[in-house]
């Protein structure tokens, strides 16, 4: 049976999705990798050099951060996200799609209005460096910038995805 052109399309934006999926989850584990090595070298380093380095605790608070952005990006795909399923199990399968959809229009709304004033705030680390590292601390305070713009991009998705879904099942 040949698939419609609706159809070959929400294959397409799951395959995007599963591809970000694996690039998020590959990042934010590297992260965790990063965390738990530097961590690692700062108790031996503790115990095996004449003075522990100062810089760990900040690079291991670093990798934190931008693990939890990549990581959310993840959790928001996968729908894992906290959401309210008081009703959510009451309703249809239509029904839940287009409550998917309203809550996704939302996140992505709140996500666009926030991306100017987290761009406000990552200009705001262009005056100060970290303390150990001396790493402009815009790099670390853009991490709101990504982690905003990764929900409105994965958001977007969704909501062309399930708007796909939901013109599959009238079609049908």
């Amino acid at each position: 049976m040949k698939k419609s052109k609706t159809e070959n399309l929400k294959i397409i934006i799951e395959a995007i999705l599963k591809y970000l999926q694996v690039i998020f989850n590959s990042a934010a584990v590297i992260c965790l990798v990063g965390i738990i090595g530097v961590v690692l070298f700062q108790v031996i380093a503790r115990y095996a050099l004449p003075k522990a380095p100062v810089w760990t605790e900040e690079l291991s608070r670093f990798l934190f951060i931008f693990s939890i952005v990549f990581a959310s990006a993840t959790v928001i795909i996968k729908g894992r996200h906290v959401n309210l399923e008081l009703f959510h199990h009451r309703l249809s399968k239509k029904g839940s799609l287009i409550c998917n959809l309203i809550f996704n229009f939302l996140l992505t709304s709140f996500s666009i209005i926030i991306i100017p004033f987290a761009w406000k705030y990552t200009q705001v680390g262009n005056r100060q460096t970290s303390p150990a590292m001396g790493v402009n601390m815009s790099l670390i305070f853009s991490s709101t910038v990504i982690f905003f713009g990764l929900v409105a991009i994965c958001t977007v998705l969704l909501i062309l995805r399930d708007s796909l879904s939901l013109m599959i099942k009238e079609e049908a």
